[in-house]
């Protein structure tokens, strides 16, 4: 992901002409030494606890074929989240609510109009 040389250019177009392509790197640069950081202060154990803990119901989508974060991810939401749909799109990517615009929202909108004693 901090690679823009990686990016395609139709994801990186748009964001170089909002940010630049200097700002857009740090941003990604700095991003990255975030999540690096995070995960040295050992934050993310505060993370998986607190999963556990969710009592709502959760839908996690996901993208088969995201570059940015592997379905390995959304499966460990998943399983940590007890009371959570997962919902894998086979061809989309990190950006699936943009490609499959009504597909997301087909799972989205009812999932969040749903009274909670139906669930």
């Amino acid at each position: 992901m901090g690679n823009l040389n990686n990016w395609s250019e139709k994801m990186k177009a748009p964001m170089l002409k909002l940010y630049g392509e200097e700002y857009l790197q740090k941003m990604l640069t700095d991003w990255g030494n975030s999540v690096e950081i995070y995960h040295k202060n050992g934050s993310d154990a505060a993370l998986q606890k607190s999963m556990t803990e969710i009592q709502c119901p959760a839908l996690i989508i996901h993208g088969e074929l995201d570059p940015v974060l592997g379905i390995e991810h959304a499966e460990h939401f998943h399983h940590k989240i007890k009371n959570s749909v997962l919902k894998i799109f086979p061809r989309g990517k990190h950006n699936l609510h943009l490609r499959f615009t009504n597909d997301f929202l087909e799972l989205v909108v009812p999932f969040l109009l749903k009274k909670e004693d139906s669930v």
